[in-house]
């Protein structure tokens, strides 16, 4: 792992441990507030992506009552390997070395392809920290392994209902054993929102309920078919600010149209769309 990618990679696991030290309010206070910091001292601008998720599939083998694909099952599909190429490019003329992540209403790990094409992004990009969220099912240690060969930095596996001892031993024996790598987020640490409005039952109170003002536009979401959305609650893809097919990274993420949802939503002006109205909702 190259010198730049861990100082990075250490200096996040260490501001993400003491904000968990944080109540949850203060957190998400502060957190935004380091990043924009990070975003001014490295780029020059406050308005820097965040972060950057990548849909490598639409797979995903699980149901959970609070994400859409409880609901909402939609045509389980795989990225091709010429628009990841494509994308790549778009996010080197960007020249961007931020973080990315592969999940998006997904399991990653279901991809047989997966390993190979994060190596595709890591050898392009070689200044960007690579993460995923899992469930954990198809993660044993030969195939963890092979992401961290890949190039993965972090792995944030999700612990929750219906909880099983062969699960709980395989991946707790993998954190302690790759403590820097593998993190187990349980349920009641994750932070829960009703995705637009599509799910009505969460297990914890939604954390965008009466909010003020959205920065979640800040971390840039790229589906499966190369268009930029609004927002990482999109499940329904309805809001999307461009395509990167033929559009360059920088023409979408501060084009006009991105450039005023993002001032309007830092300013509470929730009437961007519909599912922005549905997000703050109780």
């Amino acid at each position: 792992m190259p010198a730049t990618i861990k100082t990075k990679l250490k200096l996040n696991q260490t501001i993400h441990k003491l904000s968990r030290l944080l109540p949850l309010g203060a957190r998400n206070r502060l957190y935004p507030l380091y990043l924009d910091a990070a975003a001014i001292l490295i780029h020059g601008s406050r308005y820097y992506p965040k972060g950057i998720g990548i849909e490598m599939s639409t797979a995903c083998n699980r149901a959970c009552g609070y994400c859409p694909v409880s609901t909402h099952r939609i045509k389980q599909r795989f990225i091709t390997d010429d628009l990841l190429v494509k994308i790549i490019q778009r996010l080197r003329e960007f020249r961007y070395d931020g973080c990315i992540n592969f999940s998006f209403y997904n399991e990653p790990l279901i991809d047989p392809n997966f390993s190979r094409r994060v190596k595709i992004v890591h050898d392009a990009l070689p200044g960007c920290i690579l993460q995923i969220y899992t469930n954990g099912d198809k993660l044993e240690r030969a195939v963890l392994a092979e992401l961290m060969d890949a190039g993965i930095s972090t792995v944030w596996v999700s612990r929750h209902p219906p909880y099983k001892y062969e699960w709980d031993k395989r991946i707790f024996a993998l954190a302690k054993e790759f403590p820097r790598c593998v993190e187990v987020v349980e349920i009641g640490a994750m932070v829960w929102r009703n995705r637009g409005g599509l799910v009505r039952d969460l297990p914890l109170p939604n954390v965008m309920a009466g909010a003020t003002m959205c920065r979640m536009p800040e971390y840039s979401n790229i589906t499966i078919d190369g268009d930029m959305l609004l927002c990482c609650c999109d499940f329904n893809r309805e809001n999307s600010l461009g395509n990167l097919n033929d559009k360059s990274m920088h023409d979408v993420y501060f084009g006009q149209a991105a450039v005023e949802c993002r001032r309007r939503l830092r300013r509470g002006d929730f009437n961007v769309s519909r599912m922005c109205q549905e997000c703050i909702k109780k």
